[in-house]
């Protein structure tokens, strides 16, 4: 039984691909909008449920998991107080010091966990070439 529930699941999914697939053909681009909400929900909700079953099956991992979770909170905390909040004319209208400041926000944390991510490539090739 627990080998079938998968399957049903994977030919549900492949159902609604197809139909995804010829809703482009509509040219109606709000309703291939909404699966695109429905599938990133149920994604969403597939993640949180997997990490609350990894966490009672084994609640040892929960320590690496709330030191992850606190250094992105801390990233994006230090990405929010360096991001500056001017408009510039060239902007455009609708951009608020809000907006500005997020943006701003947004791209700096970009930059902070891409170099941390090309950071370990290159320290992970390095101790591997000295091993």
């Amino acid at each position: 039984m627990n080998n079938k529930i998968p399957s049903y699941l994977m030919f549900a999914l492949m159902i609604i691909g197809v139909l995804t697939f010829f809703m482009v053909f509509t040219e109606s681009y709000d309703s291939i909008l909404y699966v695109v909400y429905a599938y990133f929900g149920v994604a969403a909700l597939l993640a949180f449920c997997s990490s609350l079953y990894g966490i009672v099956v084994n609640p040892k991992n929960l320590k690496g998991s709330l030191i992850g979770v606190g250094l992105l909170v801390a990233v994006l905390a230090v990405s929010y107080g360096l991001a500056g909040d001017e408009v510039l004319e060239t902007y455009g209208d609708g951009i608020t010091p809000t907006v500005s400041k997020l943006s701003d926000a947004g791209l700096i944390s970009f930059y902070i966990l891409m170099i941390g991510a090309v950071g370990s490539i290159i320290f992970s090739a390095v101790t591997r070439i000295i091993k």
